[in-house]
């Protein structure tokens, strides 16, 4: 590992059309010490792929940029691994391909990550906020948040700040704790959190350095397979949640099933939304807060 450097993971699936822009921004960053890895997983030889490569050969980049070509589709947390397994950085830091970076968010992640591991050994990752744009105008921000553990929060889905696109972490944790679970095609980011707070904790910047742009609805999940991710992500995490409060299993549980309903009702999936609202118990103050919820981002999408 080379000490100082960061490196970047940019995986790519399907959205050719997006990736100049992320890793423009990138290329952009008041840091100076970076490495740039795309990981193409279209699979070798297929149309997108080809195309993703023209586009790579089209950058200009001020670091070095690495392009991987995955034999075949292998999902998110693969290509993230395949990545990372590239990676000579000393930290690794991750970005969707339809996301960009603000000038400044590696300089001041680095800054603030090293200050903070230093007064707390525990520290190993810093995180930073979110805003949220559509045809270029911004549509939401995060609140600013003040914990360094976020454990039953992140299991009861009441936390949507670790998206894989904050993240810097020190590449020596992230390989300690084996990278991503291959076996989630979607919540990888949400899984490996879960993971990491068993053990470690997180610097939260509170500055909105990373810009999420909600152009592409190509990626809505389909109900069967968010169904089988939160059968996987209950029975995986059981033993830690069986070890907290009533109360907050109960959340856990009830959350779970109610981000499953959200995608049936995407998907307009009658039967799966039916299953999965009874399986939530709701009150009448939950229902509030869900039918509040599918609205805003109802809103959200159609601006």
């Amino acid at each position: 590992m080379k000490e100082g450097l960061v490196s970047v993971i940019i995986p790519t699936f399907g959205r050719s059309q997006f990736l100049k822009r992320c890793v423009e921004s990138v290329s952009s960053q008041t840091y100076d010490n970076i490495e740039i890895i795309i990981v193409d997983d279209n699979g070798k030889g297929q149309l997108q792929q080809l195309e993703t490569a023209t586009v790579v050969d089209s950058i200009k980049c001020r670091f070095p940029l690495h392009y991987l070509v995955q034999d075949e589709n292998r999902g998110g947390s693969a290509a993230r691994n395949a990545g990372a397994k590239h990676a000579q950085g000393e930290f690794i830091a991750f970005l969707d391909d339809d996301d960009q970076f603000e000038e400044d968010r590696v300089l001041k992640q680095i800054h603030f990550l090293k200050e903070k591991a230093y007064q707390n050994p525990q520290i190993k990752a810093c995180t930073c906020l979110v805003k949220r744009r559509k045809r270029g105008n911004e549509v939401d921000r995060q609140d600013p948040k003040h914990k360094e553990n976020y454990l039953f929060e992140l299991l009861a889905l009441k936390e949507s700040l670790y998206t894989g696109s904050t993240l810097l972490v020190f590449a020596q944790t992230f390989f300690e704790l084996d990278g991503f679970d291959e076996r989630f095609k979607r919540n990888q980011d949400l899984e490996f959190m879960i993971r990491f707070f068993q053990h470690h904790q997180v610097a939260v910047l509170n500055e909105h350095l990373t810009i999420l742009n909600i152009d592409d609805r190509t990626n809505i999940p389909s109900y069967q397979n968010i169904l089988t991710t939160k059968q996987l992500f209950l029975q995986k995490f059981k033993p830690i949640i069986s070890r907290l409060p009533v109360e907050q299993q109960r959340e856990i549980y009830t959350n779970n099933a109610l981000q499953t309903a959200k995608v049936a009702l995407w998907n307009r999936n009658v039967i799966g939304f039916v299953k999965a609202i009874r399986s939530a118990e709701l009150s009448l103050h939950e229902w509030a807060v869900f039918v509040k919820d599918v609205l805003k981002k109802s809103i959200m999408h159609l601006k």
